[in-house]
């Protein structure tokens, strides 16, 4: 059902996803993913980042790497 509104050329794509779990895991990206590669389109969204292992830092995820 999430294809019919994300395929079309002219939908933007929010993909959220919590910061607490590996982002390689993330359904929500890897179906943006699949419909747009290049992620002209995709707009990432990270929640829960108060949840996030202490020690851990949002800053690597944040710039992509």
């Amino acid at each position: 059902m999430i294809y019919t509104y994300i395929k079309p050329e002219n939908s933007i794509i929010l993909a959220i996803t919590p910061a607490n779990i590996d982002l390689v895991t993330s359904d929500a990206l890897r179906i943006a993913r699949e419909v747009d590669p290049n992620g002209n389109r995709t707009m990432g969204v990270l929640t829960k980042l108060d949840l996030m292992d202490k020690g851990t830092d949002a800053k690597n995820m944040l710039l992509g790497k």
